[in-house]
């Protein structure tokens, strides 16, 4: 049975009928491993490794007790839906405030289906999740302080999500709504605060943007068939083109990154909602999300946003 070719170029292709009694029969199907063609995928970002290791090291396990790609596949999602579940669980117990709001993140539908990817995106979530955690105790938890241990444990969960996906160690700029009187500083002043959270995010970046530069498994510098790459040296060549570049990105991809990606097209497989049916859901987002925040908490507006 060719797996690869009919559980992912198959799929990924449109071509294959499934019935669950196919499904069914290869899902407990031994291969012979040396007789298997093998197949190399290249992601759109720098493959980094530190996001498979998770799915890696239980795939070894399984397949040294019974190789069937199907059920390594589903130990591989296993693996990875356990630890965002613990992950979420564990924040949601122990923060202070805006448990609702991280009960409806977490289920949403994307998240749901990222959750028990074998991707970057599952970890990266999983990180960021426990990241997000710590610094909203940081924010709201009035005996969870801000010392050189809890510092450290934000720099190491900066660099692993620096691993997965860089952009999201912006979740950093956070920590300046850290209320002064816990940063013990001699002088409480908006600008001391700003600086002293300013230094602490700097020192950071700089091992996130080394693990991110030197931590990854080798990649062909073009693959034509993923189109161009852009860098930061491209947009200082030609700044006008990059701009147009930007523009163009915000029209054609803006509301589904920023919204309808929510709940709206899984993958390249996707069967998207009718228009109506995506209005629809938009409007009961929105509401959720702008309600979820109970007066009791004391949240302000500025936080809020």
């Amino acid at each position: 049975v060719k797996f690869i070719d009919k559980y992912a170029n198959g799929v990924l292709e449109g071509d294959k009928n499934y019935s669950p009694n196919t499904y069914l029969a290869d899902l407990f199907r031994k291969v012979n491993k040396s007789a298997d063609k093998k197949f190399i995928w290249f992601s759109l970002y720098t493959q980094k490794f530190t996001a498979y290791i998770p799915a890696s090291i239980i795939s070894f396990i399984i397949q040294k007790i019974y190789y069937s790609p199907l059920i390594v596949m589903y130990f591989e999602r296993f693996i990875n839906l356990t630890l965002f579940i613990l992950a979420t669980f564990y924040t949601i117990k122990k923060i202070p405030k805006l448990k609702k709001v991280f009960c409806l993140v977490s289920l949403l539908p994307i998240t749901v289906q990222q959750s028990f990817g074998i991707n970057q995106d599952s970890i990266n979530n999983t990180l960021f999740v426990i990241l997000l955690g710590i610094i909203i105790r940081l924010i709201y938890d009035e005996k969870y302080n801000f010392t050189k241990k809890r510092i450290t444990l934000i720099a190491i969960l900066s660099i692993l999500l620096a691993c997965c996906k860089t952009i999201y160690i912006a979740i950093l700029l956070l920590l300046l709504l850290i209320p002064s009187k816990k940063l013990r500083l001699k002088n409480e002043s908006k600008i001391h605060k700003i600086i002293y959270i300013g230094t602490i995010i700097f020192v950071i970046l700089i091992p996130c943007f080394i693990f991110y530069k030197y931590v990854g498994l080798h990649v062909p510098a073009k693959l034509d068939r993923f189109g161009d790459f852009y860098k930061i040296q491209d947009a200082i060549n030609n700044p006008m083109n990059f701009m147009k570049i930007i523009i163009k990105t915000i029209i054609l991809r803006g509301s589904l990154d920023t919204f309808r990606g929510l709940f709206d097209g899984f993958g390249w497989c996707s069967i998207w909602n009718i228009d109506i049916i995506r209005d629809i859901l938009s409007v009961i987002y929105t509401i959720l999300i702008l309600t979820c925040v109970s007066k009791e908490e004391k949240i302000t507006k500025f936080n809020h946003i």
